[in-house]
């Protein structure tokens, strides 16, 4: 079972924002740093940026960074 099939529909709409917001700064900006600005605005002020989707606890958030670093790392490796 992948990382996203484990996620129930918060962290997969959670998911999906946060790769919108990769793809904008992936556009203005490299690989790692995009990947870097996304991860942090999730880490950042206690995960307030994506609150709307709910409140997520350490673990939950590993599981979504993780997924979300394997979907970035499939964009390269189309790209």
């Amino acid at each position: 079972m992948s990382d996203v099939e484990k996620m129930d529909g918060s962290q997969k709409m959670m998911l999906w924002h946060m790769s919108e917001d990769y793809t904008v700064y992936r556009g203005a900006n490299g690989f790692t740093s995009s990947l870097y600005f996304t991860i942090e605005s999730l880490i950042a002020f206690d995960g307030r940026h994506y609150e709307r989707y709910g409140k997520f606890n350490e673990k939950e958030r590993v599981q979504i960074i993780r997924a979300f670093t394997n979907w970035a790392l499939e964009q390269e490796d189309d790209a």
